[in-house]
C-alpha cells in the first residue's frame, strides 16, 4: 500500500468520525491497514498530521503500564473483568485519566485475550499488591479460556511465519522467520553461548509484527551486542511477549 492511499484512508475515517482521526486499533479494524504497512512511512501521529489533522494523542498518550493499572483497578472495583460498556462508562466518568475502550485493544482483541495479557503481566511481577492479586484471580479463568481458544484451528487466519524470542546467557533476540528452529540452529553455529527458544508468535505479517516488538522495546536494545535485534528485557517484557500466540 502506498503512502498516499494510507493518508487518504486516514482522512476518510476521520471525516466519518466527526473530523477526529481514529486510533491505531480502528485503523487496523476498519481499514485493514496493518502497522507494518503504515510504519514504514512514519508514526501514525506523523501520518495524521500529514493528512491535515492534529495527531490523535489520546490513545497514544497512555503507555502500557498505565493502561494495565487502569484495567486492574477497574477489575477490582467491579469484582469482574469489565465489558466494553463498563470501560466506556469508566471513561465517561473520568475522560482525562481513563483511556478510551479502544486503547485497551493494545492488550488483545477479545475480552479473553486482554485478560490473558493481564495474567501474563502480573505473573512476571514480584510482590503483587492486594489489588493486583485480586485482579489476577479475576482474570485467570478468562486467560485459561483464551488458551483453549488459541488451540482451535482457524481456517480464516492465513499465517505465513513467526516472530520469535530467543535467549542466550546475556540477552534476548527478537526476529522473524518461517522456521524459528532452523534459524536458532543457524545462530547457534559459532556461538559459544547456548541459544534457547523462549516463545514464538504465529502471524500473517512477520516483518510488521517484528518491527512492532522492536519499537516497543527500543529503549532496551543492545546495539553493542551485535546488531539491533538483541535486547536486555525485563521479566514483564518477556511476559508480555509470551502472552501473544498470534498477531
Amino acid at each position: 500500500m502506498e503512502k498516499a492511499e494510507i493518508i487518504a484512508t486516514i482522512r476518510a475515517l476521520a471525516e466519518a468520525n466527526g473530523g477526529v482521526p481514529v486510533g491505531r486499533s480502528r485503523l487496523l479494524q476498519e481499514a485493514g491497514i496493518t502497522e507494518g504497512q503504515y510504519s514504514k512511512f512514519g508514526t501514525l501521529g506523523e501520518l495524521q498530521a500529514e493528512a491535515g489533522y492534529a495527531p490523535n494523542t489520546l490513545n497514544g498518550s497512555f503507555d502500557e503500564e498505565v493502561i494495565m493499572k487502569q484495567l486492574i483497578d477497574l477489575c477490582v472495583l467491579l469484582g469482574e473483568f469489565p465489558t466494553i460498556q463498563k470501560m466506556r462508562a469508566a471513561r465517561e466518568k473520568n475522560p482525562q485519566r481513563f483511556p478510551s475502550h479502544n486503547t485497551f485493544h493494545r492488550l488483545g482483541n477479545t475480552k479473553a485475550a486482554k485478560a490473558a495479557t493481564v495474567v501474563a503481566w502480573l505473573s512476571g511481577k514480584a510482590g503483587l499488591s492486594t489489588e493486583e492479586s485480586v485482579a489476577l484471580e479475576l482474570c485467570r479463568p478468562l486467560a485459561i479460556e483464551y488458551e483453549k481458544e488459541s488451540e482451535v484451528p482457524d481456517a480464516v487466519f492465513q499465517a505465513c511465519g513467526y516472530v520469535y524470542l530467543f535467549r542466550d546467557s546475556t540477552a534476548h533476540k527478537i526476529g522473524s522467520s518461517i522456521d524459528p528452529t532452523s534459524r536458532r540452529l543457524t545462530l547457534q553455529t559459532g556461538n559459544p553461548r547456548a541459544i534457547q527458544l523462549v516463545h514464538q508468535i504465529i502471524t500473517d505479517d512477520p516483518k510488521g509484527i517484528e518491527d512492532y516488538w522492536h519499537r516497543r522495546f527500543a529503549s532496551r536494545r543492545r546495539v553493542a551486542a551485535g546488531g539491533t535485534e538483541w535486547f536486555d528485557l525485563r521479566r514483564e517484557d518477556i511476559a508480555a511477549f509470551r502472552s501473544r500466540t498470534r498477531m
